[in-house]
């Protein structure tokens, strides 16, 4: 169901309590207790979901902590779920109409969508965003 959700457009960033701005990320990474086998790898793999749709482990809670700071504070997976948020990196992606020309970028003719490791462009200028992968 989430995947779906998130497949059309769901923010994966939206605070699940709005008084403490904490986000579905930064709960998964916080998981203070001892998971069993099954429990740790559904962690772990919740985390990696969440990665893979774009949330940001930079974004800040109210207390000005992030998912990086919360796992290593908090985490009975912190090794574990640092070394996730690592491999990340920030992908900016194109939305256009038209099929795309790459320049050095991995395109993907079919959706419309173009993903570049760095751009000099902007939302204004052609409507595109960035996320981190």
């Amino acid at each position: 169901m989430a995947g779906l959700l998130l497949q059309h457009g769901a923010d994966v960033d939206v605070p699940i309590n709005s008084d403490t701005k904490l986000t579905l990320l930064m709960q998964f990474c916080g998981l203070g207790f001892d998971l069993n086998p099954d429990q740790a790898a559904t962690n772990l793999e919740t985390i990696q979901f969440l990665l893979e749709y774009g949330a940001d482990p930079n974004r800040r809670n109210k207390q000005g902590e992030n998912a990086f700071d919360i796992a290593n504070k908090n985490s009975a997976q912190k090794d574990e779920i640092l070394k996730l948020l690592k491999q990340i990196k920030k992908t900016h992606v194109h939305i256009t109409e038209k099929p795309l020309v790459s320049h050095g970028s991995t395109t993907d003719i079919n959706s419309g969508t173009k993903k570049t490791e760095e751009s000099d462009c902007s939302p204004i200028k052609c409507g595109c965003f960035s996320w981190y992968r």
